[in-house]
């Protein structure tokens, strides 16, 4: 799915941010993709807001006046626990300490800023495949190995699971490595993960490494973690939904 596809789905999102000129550019791009959009000045704003309103998304940044992003995040984690309204966070400050703060308390995303357009559209993408991914495994169609099952062999089942599980742990492992400032390989490990998806038809797994190479440079510099992330989180979920399938458990 392209960045130009979600503006199919018409979200109400939540942008809480106090910098005027920020605001006006996220909003403007939010719209653009066919959203509708609730505006809040600060964290208490915010947190009105969420407590009075129905929402798709929360689009939060970080340092704001009266409650700041972690203490809304918190807020609301721990007053509607029932509701899994899925959380961006805005950074202009990169730290992993803080960020992980943030992943830790319930955030689902985050992007640096500033935020250009393409980088939204994708961070808003994959919460979108994310959630119709959990539906499909709620019906237990976030993967097929029907043709696997067709050999009636469950020894040959658990050599295929095996080794799918193997090369995951080592592609994991090298997406947390290119991180490290190395778009080639990132790219060449996205493409192989795309190809291992295509083994089990795991659609949602395939569309996160679709999404991720549409990514620049600049955008890889910026936002790494966040595909990486996304990647991991699917590559994960397959793993569980192939585990069902096996005569051992596992742990990716």
């Amino acid at each position: 799915m392209d960045s130009s596809s979600i503006r199919h789905k018409n979200l109400s999102i939540l942008l809480a941010e106090d910098d005027p000129s920020s605001q006006l550019l996220i909003e403007r791009y939010l719209l653009k993709m066919g959203h509708n959009v609730s505006l809040a000045n600060d964290g208490k704003e915010a947190l009105e807001f969420l407590e009075s309103s129905l929402f798709d998304l929360c689009i939060l940044d970080m340092q704001m006046p009266k409650i700041d992003g972690l203490g809304v995040l918190k807020a609301y984690k721990t007053a509607f626990s029932d509701n899994p309204l899925p959380f961006i966070i805005l950074t202009a400050n990169s730290d992993e300490s803080d960020i992980k703060k943030y992943m830790d308390a319930g955030a689902d995303l985050y992007l640096n800023k500033p935020v250009k357009s393409i980088s939204l559209s994708n961070a808003i993408n994959s919460l979108l495949n994310r959630n119709s991914e959990l539906e499909l495994e709620q019906e237990n169609t976030s993967i097929d190995i029907s043709y696997l099952k067709s050999f009636n062999d469950q020894q040959f089942l658990d050599d295929f699971i095996d080794k799918f599980i193997e090369s995951s742990r080592k592609l994991i492992d090298d997406l947390n490595v290119s991180i490290n400032d190395d778009y080639e390989s990132f790219m060449k490990i996205i493409h192989s993960i795309k190809g291992l998806s295509g083994n089990i038809n795991a659609a949602g797994l395939r569309q996160a490494t679709i999404t991720a190479e549409t990514i620049d440079e600049i955008e890889y510099k910026n936002n790494a973690h966040a595909y990486v992330d996304m990647i991991i989180n699917e590559l994960s979920r397959v793993g569980k939904a192939l585990e069902q399938h096996a005569s051992k458990r596992y742990k990716l």
